[in-house]
């Protein structure tokens, strides 16, 4: 027994809906491209021209997550606008804590017993050597006589940008990985404002 698949259909209705379907797929490709987020207008991209107008803050180390907790000031920094504090807390021996901005973020340790990605780089306890010859090392001494060690990958992208800073009886480590060229030129603007 054989059926005719096409009798109860209209012919006529088929090929509107084959001409409908690639106007259709077209009309939903287009719509689908035009939501896709426009990186250059929805990052906000930050300039060392731009640091007349970033935020200072204060970096203290709370003891708790009260409201009314009272911390110990460590350094503060001019960031700029819409970045944040998170988990500035102290350690055992140590203490940590992220500068957190809308494309990267930058960690930060200090205290006797602070590790940090920059270790192994400059040779703080240990050096490794093909770490070290991946990174540019520059040193330069502040007005107020605080030695800064710099960190930056050799091409431009791949590897730690940071800086150790001498504070009062310890060192502030600070960095972040795997930045694009134009992030580790903001990131080494805000090293550069930091005080202890």
């Amino acid at each position: 027994m054989q059926h005719d698949l096409t009798s109860g259909c209209n012919p006529k209705k088929i090929g509107v809906r084959y001409t409908i379907l690639p106007l259709l797929v077209f009309a939903m490709a287009v719509l689908a491209l035009a939501c896709q987020p426009d990186d250059s207008r929805s990052a906000i991209k930050f300039s060392e021209g731009d640091m007349d107008s970033w935020r200072t803050k204060e970096i203290n180390l709370l003891e708790s997550d009260a409201a009314d907790a009272q911390g110990r000031r460590i350094f503060s920094v001019k960031m700029p606008i819409g970045w944040d504090i998170r988990h500035a807390r102290p350690r055992p021996n140590s203490w940590s804590g992220q500068l957190v901005g809308q494309e990267f973020t930058l960690d930060f340790q200090g205290g006797p017993k602070a590790v940090s990605v920059l270790d192994d780089i400059v040779g703080r306890g240990s050096l490794d050597e093909q770490k070290a010859a991946a990174h540019l090392i520059t040193e330069e001494v502040v007005e107020e006589g605080a030695a800064r060690t710099f960190v930056r990958p050799q091409d431009g992208g791949n590897g730690v940008t940071g800086m150790i800073m001498d504070l009062a009886d310890t060192q502030l480590l600070i960095a972040g990985r795997e930045m694009s060229a134009d992030q580790q030129d903001i990131a080494l603007a805000v090293f550069r404002t930091i005080t202890p």
